[in-house]
């Protein structure tokens, strides 16, 4: 009975034995033929090209980069070519660096991954763009014939021109679309065809304005943008003397410790780059005082005229302040001594 029982067990353990060294086996066989049915080609979606900068300017480094989500790109070659000629291969040369080229010229960039039995190519076109963005205060006091720039104060009006660079490319200027933006904000108004040019005044809120402009051709082939940043700068007086048989003497600023021995002496106060073209206007306000005393307001606001006693001698003083009533922040205060001798 005994023996009969041990040749049953015996004969189940086989054939479990053998039930399972089939599944074994037979998944032995299986699982390498699953794995290759998850083993994905290379296709040219799962591949992403980009340059940096995307808009470069002539003669600039440039980086152009692959990558992808879906596939490790360290461990496949990659062939990079420049205009068709090998410039850089490797395992796992996912970017390169060129020198853009000048203005109304392309290099073709073609980067070639292999996996395997496929391979896929990626291609950018690198194209060169430059533009220029000039600026002017508009409504800025300077002196006749004063060399410098005008500058803008707080809130100061300024107009920016665009001048896109297009070389050889035979755009004009006027038959492009502009897409101004103003501290990072789009400028809908300002922006469209042709509008080259813009005018827009600084924020006493921001103590610099950003401008930035979008140039493109209507066909798409031409691309440019720039950047232009501008601070406002506060207002400055400077005097000047103004002679009885010479008129006002621009050729140099009056500056304390200057002397006279005439019995009366006159002062032009200018109100460099406060927002005015007229001297006159009732928006600014000019107050005086001379030795520590007010002086009452004279019919024309930006002269003084010093009247010495007889045999006077010695330093007066002379202060002078001036604010924009209609701009929050443009104002200036400045003081002079004249010497009696």
């Amino acid at each position: 009975m005994n023996f009969m029982l041990t040749q049953k067990i015996h004969s189940g353990l086989a054939k479990t034995f053998i039930i399972v060294s089939i599944f074994v086996f037979g998944m032995g066989i299986f699982v390498p033929h699953t794995f290759a049915q998850l083993d994905v080609s290379l296709r040219e979606s799962d591949i992403t090209i980009s340059m940096s900068p995307e808009i470069p300017k002539p003669n600039q480094l440039v980086t152009i980069t692959v990558s992808s989500y879906s596939m490790n790109l360290d461990s496949l070659t990659i062939i990079w070519k420049k205009n068709g000629i090998v410039e850089k291969t490797g395992i796992g040369t996912k970017s390169i660096s060129l020198t853009s080229p000048k203005i109304g010229e392309n290099m073709t960039i073609t980067a070639e991954i292999f996996n395997r039995n496929t391979s896929v190519k990626k291609t950018v076109v690198v194209n060169s763009s430059e533009i220029d963005l000039l600026w002017e205060a508009t409504n800025t006091y300077t002196l006749p014939f004063y060399k410098g720039k005008a500058l803008p104060g707080s809130e100061g009006d300024i107009k920016i021109v665009a001048m896109p660079n297009t070389g050889s490319i035979g755009i004009n200027s006027s038959d492009l679309i502009y897409t101004w933006k103003r501290n990072f904000v789009s400028a809908p108004s300002l922006s469209g065809f042709g509008k080259q040019s813009i005018n827009t005044k600084l924020d006493f809120l921001n103590p610099s304005q950003t401008i930035d402009v979008n140039v493109k051709n209507v066909a798409g082939t031409y691309t440019a943008e720039g950047t232009l940043n501008i601070s406002p700068i506060n207002p400055k007086i400077l005097f000047y003397e103004t002679n009885p048989s010479f008129g006002l003497l621009t050729n140099k600023t009056l500056r304390s410790g200057t002397s006279t021995t005439d019995s009366s002496f006159e002062l032009f106060a200018a109100p460099f780059f406060f927002s005015t073209k007229n001297l006159e206007s009732k928006e600014l306000t000019y107050d005086w005082t001379v030795g520590g005393k007010s002086v009452p307001k004279g019919s024309i606001k930006n002269r003084l005229t010093l009247q010495f006693a007889d045999k006077a001698v010695g330093a007066t003083q002379v202060n002078t302040e001036i604010q924009n009533g209609r701009k929050l922040f443009q104002k200036a205060q400045t003081s002079v001594s004249i010497n009696k001798k």
